[in-house]
């Protein structure tokens, strides 16, 4: 698959959308998904983690043209696969962990992180199952 092997946006970056345009268009196509995990950032004088409405508005300025609220059952995985969008995600409710080229992250309720389109991983859920926002990007071209 031509997408796949994106690097990813980093947490804090000055402008996260610029930095991921700039990657799609000139960067090799085999890069390591593995420092797609982040923990949730805050902007420039922002005190607390990421709400629902920022999120949403922040994922229409950067070109997510989906928003899907989904829940995972409490010990529950999803196995390995990539998808053909970039996602950025929402926690909720509850924790996650991605598992992505040997290495996991946890995130929790207020976290966000971003995976760009082709990255292997796999979704596993703790005891109290997990509850998501999750933007998707579809690009135009490869």
């Amino acid at each position: 698959m031509g997408n796949r092997g994106k690097p990813p946006v980093r947490a804090g970056a000055d402008d996260p959308d610029a930095y991921l345009a700039a990657c799609h268009a000139s960067l090799p196509r085999r890069a390591s998904c593995s420092t797609i995990l982040m923990l949730s950032y805050l902007k420039q004088g922002q005190e607390t983690a990421m709400n629902q409405t920022e999120f949403e508005t922040e994922l229409g300025e950067q070109g997510y043209s989906e928003v899907i609220d989904r829940r995972m059952e409490a010990n529950s995985l999803n196995p390995e696969h990539a998808h053909d969008f970039d996602a950025r995600l929402l926690v909720l409710e509850g924790a996650m962990t991605i598992i992505s080229e040997g290495q996991e992250r946890m995130y929790r309720a207020g976290d966000t992180f971003s995976m760009p389109a082709g990255c292997r991983h796999a979704e596993q859920c703790g005891p109290e199952g997990v509850r998501y926002l999750a933007g998707r990007r579809y690009p135009t071209s490869r």
